[in-house]
Formats: C-alpha cells, sequence, structure tokens
C-alpha cells in the first residue's frame, strides 16, 4: 500500500524542517528567519508535503493579483520519485 502525501500550509512547527530541506538541497539556502518572516507575508504561500508523519518536501510561492512566482520546490532524498513534487 503507497504511504500517504498530506499537503498543508507551513507554519511555524514545520519551519525547522523546511530550513533543514532547503540546507540539504541547495547551495544558498533561505534561512530560517527568512522562512519564518514568509508566515506573515500575504503574498506567500508555501506549502509542506508530509509522508508517515515527516516532512517529506515543499514548495513556496508568492502570488500578487493573478500572477505567481516559485519561489522553491524541494524534496527530502528519502522521499523522492514517490509523486511528492507532483503533489
Amino acid at each position: 500500500m503507497d504511504t500517504q502525501i498530506i499537503i498543508e500550509p507551513m507554519s511555524a512547527g514545520t519551519v525547522e524542517a523546511v530550513a533543514g530541506l532547503e540546507k540539504a538541497c541547495f547551495s544558498e539556502p533561505w534561512s530560517m528567519p527568512g522562512l519564518m518572516a514568509e508566515l506573515d507575508n500575504p503574498h506567500a504561500v508555501f506549502l509542506v508535503a508530509r509522508m508517515d508523519g515527516a516532512v517529506a518536501g515543499y514548495a513556496g510561492m508568492h502570488h500578487i493579483v493573478d500572477t505567481g512566482y516559485i519561489t522553491n520546490i524541494a524534496v527530502h532524498a528519502a522521499y523522492r520519485r514517490k509523486g511528492v513534487a507532483a503533489a
């Protein structure tokens, strides 16, 4: 049976895991304070993908009126090729 992927908004409780994922995936990662600031940004949409209770990946976006900009998409190495980014 496949593990379910749950998509939810990034929260103060998941920012640390997202910051860790940033460091693991990118040479110039977002900082923890930078990610925390996005929680209060009305133009930001940051979504976390969970599998088995763990943060498996995330996507960050900014939207203004009818235009969107993807800031990052990252998937933890242990969860790649399992449909996380597609979800």
